[in-house]
């Protein structure tokens, strides 16, 4: 893990956020389980999207 983050380029907090942040590819590896991961990621943001919109 040490040599990833010191590989990485960026300053210390861009490559730690980098480093823990999952890439596109990960979720599951089935595909039907992989559209209602999606789509169940979609709805997340959507529900989050329209309570920010209404704290502002």
């Amino acid at each position: 893990a040490i040599l990833a983050i010191l590989r990485e380029k960026g300053s210390f907090y861009e490559r730690i956020k980098k480093l823990v942040h999952h890439t596109d590819d990960w979720g599951p590896a089935v595909e039907k389980h992989r559209v209602r991961y999606l789509q169940s990621l979609q709805n997340s943001q959507e529900s989050l999207d329209s309570v920010m919109c209404h704290l502002y």
